[in-house]
C-alpha cells in the first residue's frame, strides 16, 4: 500500500467580495495540518486521516468576527480516486461548528454577510 502524506504549517486570508455592494468577508486560518492516506489505493477507494490544530477558520465580517473552527480535530475522509465520498470526525477538541455542520455554516454566514441571501 502506498501511504502518501504531507504536513504543513500555514496561515493566510481568503477575501470574498460582493461586487454589487462592495461587502467583504475575510476567512483567516493559521496552524499545522497533516494528511495521511491510512488505507486503500489512491487510484480507487481510500481513506485520508487529517489532523488540524490551531485556527482552521475564522470569518471576519463588517459586523464582527464569527469563529468557525479552532483547536484540535482529527477526521477521516474517504475518496474514490479523486472523488470525495464521506467525512467522519474522529476526535474533536474544538469548537469546530463549521465542520460539524458539514461546511453548511460557512455557506450560511458568508451568504448572509455578503448580502446574497
Amino acid at each position: 500500500m502506498d501511504r502518501r502524506s504531507y504536513r504543513n504549517i500555514s496561515q493566510g486570508n481568503v477575501v470574498y467580495t460582493n461586487p454589487q455592494n462592495d461587502t467583504t468577508v475575510i476567512r483567516h486560518f493559521a496552524g499545522p495540518v497533516s494528511d495521511t492516506i491510512i488505507s486503500g489505493d489512491p487510484q480507487g477507494v481510500h481513506t485520508h486521516e487529517l489532523i488540524v490544530s490551531g485556527l482552521s477558520g475564522q470569518l471576519r465580517t463588517a459586523g464582527g468576527s464569527v469563529l468557525l473552527g479552532a483547536g484540535y480535530i482529527v477526521f477521516h475522509e474517504v475518496f474514490n480516486g479523486e472523488e470525495f465520498v464521506s467525512r467522519e470526525i474522529i476526535l474533536n477538541r474544538g469548537p469546530h461548528p463549521n465542520l460539524e455542520s458539514d461546511l453548511a455554516l460557512f455557506c450560511d454566514v458568508v451568504t448572509d454577510a455578503l448580502g446574497l441571501s
